[in-house]
């Protein structure tokens, strides 16, 4: 496994030297080109790009993984973003994760659900960074086949009181890619204190759903469009 732990004391030196007006300036310009999203009952947010659409989903879920013990674990969407032209980011959250379940062994399950369910003729790569949040299981996959690329990240949040945490997974692809958008949206991460009386529903409902599902659509016939064109 690569590991891409990155090194940010040269970029501090030079941040260090920039004159207090250009920071400020540059935040400034940061914000208005961002929108922030947050998920209460969890405690959860993140930015992204100000002119992407921007969902919450509800409803839990069985995911395919397990815990350490070997039982299912229950999953839910957090935020679904669509920027057009099969460009999308999301954020699952696996529920009510025990104290026990360490990161490495959760990550090397995904990637081996990964690799069975990805075309033969997919590249991936894995390696471990440190996020503003903590450490995380960065995975990329290109499908040589679609040109779509994914980038994922795995981290954990915050343990309550009895020891149990959410674990969360970003999930962005696109087909053409400059630079690398995904890296600043998985840095703006961050969490808060959940809100009391807050809940996560246990089912979607139908209008949600049906939003989602639009979106689904719409986002796959960009794709299919784009594809006939580079035909």
């Amino acid at each position: 496994m690569r590991r891409t732990i990155p090194t940010v004391l040269a970029l501090s030196l030079v941040l260090g030297a920039t004159p207090v007006l250009a920071q400020d300036e540059e935040a400034t310009t940061d914000e208005a080109a961002t929108q922030r999203t947050e998920v209460p009952a969890l405690g959860f947010a993140m930015s992204l790009p100000a002119d992407w659409r921007v969902s919450l989903p509800e409803g839990e879920r069985v995911s395919a993984l397990t815990d350490a013990e070997g039982e299912p674990v229950m999953e839910t969407t957090l935020i679904y973003a669509n920027a057009g032209g099969g460009t999308v980011c999301d954020v699952d959250a696996y529920l009510d994760m025990p104290a026990e379940s360490g990161l490495e062994a959760f990550a090397f399950q995904l990637v081996n659900y990964l690799q069975q369910n990805e075309s033969s003729d997919a590249a991936m790569v894995v390696g471990e960074e440190e996020l503003p949040v903590g450490p995380a299981y960065h995975i990329e996959i290109f499908n040589q086949e679609s040109g779509r690329i994914r980038a994922i990240y795995l981290f954990d949040g915050p343990a309550r009181e009895d020891g149990a945490f959410e674990r969360y997974l970003l999930t962005c692809a696109a087909r053409e890619v400059g630079e690398p958008f995904w890296a600043d949206i998985a840095e703006s991460i961050e969490f808060f204190e959940p809100a009391e009386g807050e809940e996560m529903a246990e089912e979607a409902t139908d209008e949600e759903a049906e939003m989602a599902d639009d979106e689904a659509e719409a986002s796959d016939e960009e794709e299919e469009a784009e594809a006939s064109e580079d035909d």
